[in-house]
């Protein structure tokens, strides 16, 4: 099962907007007026908008986002009290579609509870993703990380990091990565409210003998199904994109009786994030308050 959000006291920022009619170096100056670093400011100034600034500290509205407001630049802070605010999923195990309404509509079979109806027409923002889930195994260590005095009282999290990075040393130990992703449709309603579509719990009845052979394909197919059906959504394929806040980044690091090193990373709590992040963007984005 995919973990929540994980909670933080700060609130979030998001640039939405560069003002139009500005050049590169206009926006800089704006953004060091603002308060942010030369480098910081460089790096910023090149990303395309809207993209998640990330935490920022409590007076960040009162002091940073007015002055970025009166030069234009559209920006968005979000408590953590707003993020929780957006109503759970519900996972769906099959759509059923309603024959002979007059728009498309569909019965959406749940795994747990209740289900739903799902008007098309009712879809505001549809976001379609990848969430992988990696493991990388070194099967022994280097010959520098076994001889080096003391290397083995390192802590457990660094004693991984070593070896999983030790690239710079005569190579004495075989690396194997296994990655595994699960394909999403995350369909959200104008109130919050939301289905998902989990490629791994998911039937896909629905795509009759359009159905693939892998994962991938159904999702692809199912997404194109429902965009078409879907006429007032925004579609979002941008999560492969997106600097998680490092919070949402779960990973775990451990080294095995014979002196292997394991390290796994859970993209799951980075997309939870993502998803109500994207999802209050698209609102503000529309004139609605988050």
């Amino acid at each position: 099962m995919s973990s929540p959000p994980i909670n933080s006291s700060k609130p979030t920022a998001t640039i939405l907007a560069w003002p139009a009619g500005q050049s590169d170096d206009q926006i800089l100056a704006i953004l060091q007026r603002a308060g942010f670093g030369e480098y910081e400011s460089k790096q910023l100034s090149r990303r395309e908008a809207p993209f998640f600034l990330g935490r920022v500290k409590p007076d960040f509205a009162n002091i940073t986002q007015p002055v970025l407001e009166t030069a234009g630049i559209q920006s968005l802070v979000l408590t953590q009290e707003q993020i929780d605010s957006v109503p759970k999923f519900l996972l769906s195990k099959n759509l059923h579609a309603a024959i002979g309404a007059p728009r498309p509509v569909f019965a959406v079979e749940p795994w747990r509870g209740e289900g739903t109806i799902l008007n098309m027409d009712d879809v505001f923002l549809i976001i379609r993703a990848s969430v992988g889930r990696s493991k990388s195994t070194v099967e022994a260590m280097p010959r520098s990380f076994n001889t080096t005095p003391g290397a083995l009282l390192l802590p457990g999290e660094a004693a991984v990091e070593y070896a999983l990075s030790s690239g710079q040393h005569e190579p004495q130990f075989s690396k194997t990565i296994v990655t595994d992703a699960a394909e999403v449709i995350e369909m959200y309603r104008l109130d919050g409210t939301r289905v998902r579509v989990n490629s791994e719990k998911f039937n896909f009845e629905i795509l009759g003998k359009s159905k693939g052979i892998t994962d991938r394909q159904n999702v692809d197919s199912l997404m194109l199904l429902l965009s078409e059906l879907a006429v007032n959504a925004e579609i979002d394929l941008d999560f492969r994109k997106f600097k998680a806040p490092p919070n949402t980044i779960k990973s775990q690091a451990r080294l095995g009786v014979t002196g292997a090193a394991v390290k796994t990373v859970d993209a799951w709590p980075s997309f939870e994030f993502y998803s109500v992040w994207r999802y209050l963007v698209q609102r503000v984005r529309c004139g609605l308050t988050p």
